[in-house]
């Protein structure tokens, strides 16, 4: 089985953004935040929901650029393992726009 998933590459974001700032929409992203996200990363919309008439709201995971990791340790100090420093954000976006942005496909059983 598969699902298509719509993502955000940054240049999607930045230009999302400052249109849901332009806009004064509900749900903008605070600039510096977007800035320090790596040019390469490629964002999922895990929620898609219509929030008025005109917008979408769409929820983006992805990992923190402020903290982008956390070592795990174990009792004595010594390091396990990096994970990502997952967080959601919440992005309002007209509904033309949302068919613009790229999927990709992902398998399951």
């Amino acid at each position: 089985m598969s699902k298509k998933i719509k993502y955000l590459t940054k240049a999607d974001l930045v230009r999302l953004n400052n249109l849901a700032i332009k806009n004064n929409s509900n749900r903008a992203i605070q600039e510096e935040f977007v800035n320090e996200i790596s040019d390469d990363l490629k964002m999922p919309i895990s929620t898609i929901i219509p929030h008025n008439d005109v917008e979408w709201r769409i929820k983006i995971v992805m990992t923190n650029p402020f903290e982008p990791s956390t070592t795990i340790t174990d009792a004595d100090g010594n390091e396990l393992e990096e994970r990502p420093n997952w967080c959601d954000v919440w992005l309002d976006i007209p509904f033309k726009e949302l068919d613009k942005l790229p999927e990709y496909v992902a398998y399951y059983d």
